[in-house]
């Protein structure tokens, strides 16, 4: 219970701070402001203080958005809030390089302001190209040269900032507290344009990954800052080129979570046919076989996510013969469900076609491997028993350990010795274990989401508190026997989330 506590107080904590920044920022400026008075600064300036008063609270409310987004277990690039945050700067010094200007006892934070103002956007375009590679996708080894030349133009262009302050070569503050461009100032905004040019070729060159309205909304932030600066060489007094970029950050936001709503909504769609489907195949309907006297038996699956990569199967391979298996499959989610219906299919077949279990196994390990590495496999029992006389054969590929009750005794495991799971290695033998039920007899088998099952200290739930699940009602029929288990390890979980798929069958063996 703390770690989600302490995740909700971190979080409280960081929006408190950004607020407080975000305050403090906006008082600085006012201050200012105050002690300039508003009487004495030019119309012109007045405006460009207030879009980017107006653009630093709309960049807190993205940014907020983003912290709110991670808390709830989604995702914000960690780029976005990194140009996100250079943006902001780049507004703050901004207005305040308005406020600042033409007071003499206020020069060296003239220089200073706009020193950083100059740092901002070759910082900011830095951040956008690998913002952009981000939502691309983009091989790294692919740009891996072409990072390291884009990383050191952003350096040069941050040093180049620096020694503007001795040499004078982009602006100059006079001692009257003057600011003035120099003539080299068009050079500051090379790497700006030239980083255009790189994210342009790679938003065209990876076009097929992106969305139209994606397209759109990242063009826009290149284009429309061009427009901007462009003009902002030519005219002094006019400075949007941040007020845009933090607009078209905010419809970045909007088109991300668009896209992120709509890949929910069609992940959510495919998890609900995929859990349809896996609640198609398998058998459900109990009393299974109604009209056969000789056995009862029951099977439930709780998936730990919509769909799970357990399965069970039961099915009468002849008039005498009953198919039992009990796995699971490695992974979770849709590609384990795929493989667990191919899996179950492939066992199915094999076992009503009269190949013995271990047979069965092996034919399904090498049609697996068949299709190449799939980095998945599957630990499988597998069982056919005679109804008639209670005779078995059963194969263990890397599977749990059954648990047998012997009429008028209790619920023991037997143990044995295992084969490899199915899939993991192509020529491998699996051994067979004979058995054979009594009237009364029952069998208990299941996945390892039963046996490692956590609570909130994390402690598995274990074949010692299984067995002693089972013995609670040894006279229990199937059904009851399963909803025993499914109790205790409620109770021994105590609301803690479901890490696992927990997966169960029970047969009861009546004899002939």
């Amino acid at each position: 219970m703390s770690k989600p506590s302490s995740k909700k107080e971190n979080i409280t904590a960081r929006l408190l701070i950004d607020s407080l920044v975000c305050l403090l920022c906006v008082a600085f400026i006012m201050a200012v402001l105050v002690y300039r008075g508003a009487e004495n600064i030019p119309a012109a300036y007045l405006i460009n203080i207030s879009l980017d008063i107006a653009a630093m609270v709309t960049g807190f409310v993205i940014y907020v958005c983003c912290v709110i987004d991670v808390s709830r277990g989604g995702s914000s690039s960690m780029y976005y809030q990194y140009l996100l945050n250079a943006i902001f700067l780049g507004l703050f010094t901004d207005a305040l390089a308005w406020l600042v200007d033409e007071v003499p006892a206020l020069r060296i934070a003239n220089i200073a302001d706009n020193t950083v103002y100059y740092i901002c956007l070759p910082v900011s375009s830095y951040l956008f190209w690998h913002y952009i590679t981000e939502i691309l996708r983009t091989d790294h080894k692919k740009r891996k040269h072409l990072d390291k030349i884009i990383f050191a133009g952003m350096v040069i262009s941050f040093a180049l900032c620096i020694i503007n302050i001795f040499a004078g070569q982009y602006f100059t503050v006079n001692e009257q507290g003057v600011y003035s461009r120099s003539s080299l100032y068009p050079v500051h905004q090379s790497y700006g344009f030239i980083m255009i040019f790189f994210c342009m070729w790679m938003i065209i060159s990876e076009r097929r990954k992106l969305r139209l309205y994606q397209l759109i909304a990242m063009s826009l932030y290149i284009l429309a800052p061009i427009v901007v600066s462009l003009l902002t060489i030519f005219t002094y007094g006019l400075s949007v080129a941040y007020p845009v970029m933090m607009a078209i950050m905010l419809l970045m936001y909007c088109v991300v979570n668009v896209s992120r709503g709509r890949e929910q909504v069609e992940a959510a769609r495919d998890l609900a046919t995929a859990s349809g489907i896996q609640k198609f195949v398998l058998p459900d309907k109990f009393p299974a076989f109604p009209d056969i006297k000789e056995f009862d038996l029951y099977a439930s699956m709780k998936p730990a996510k919509e769909v799970g990569g357990d399965f069970y199967d039961f099915f009468m391979i002849d008039d005498d013969h009953l198919g039992l298996v009990m796995a699971d499959v490695s992974g979770k989610g849709v590609p384990a469900a795929l493989f667990m219906m191919v899996s179950k299919s492939l066992l199915k077949i094999s076992l009503q076609a009269g190949e013995s279990p271990a047979r069965a196994l092996e034919r399904i390990n090498r049609q697996l491997l068949e299709g190449g590495d799939i980095e998945m496999f599957v630990t499988v029992w597998a069982a056919v028993l005679n109804i008639r006389n209670g005779e078995g054969v059963a194969a263990n590929a890397g599977h749990e350990d059954p648990v047998v009750l012997r009429a008028g005794g209790q619920y023991e495991f037997v143990k044995y010795k295992h084969s490899l799971p199915v899939a993991v290695m192509d020529g491998i033998p699996y051994n067979e274990h004979e058995f054979k039920l009594e009237a009364g007899d029952k069998l208990f088998v299941y996945t390892d989401g039963v046996t490692e099952a956590m609570n909130i200290k994390s402690e598995l739930f274990g074949e010692e508190r299984l067995r002693d699940a089972l013995n609670i009602s040894t006279d229990a029929d199937p059904e009851h026997a399963l909803k025993n288990v499914n109790e205790a390890i409620a109770l021994f979980t105590n609301g803690a989330e479901q890490s696992d798929d927990i997966t169960m069958l029970c047969l009861e063996y009546r004899g002939a």
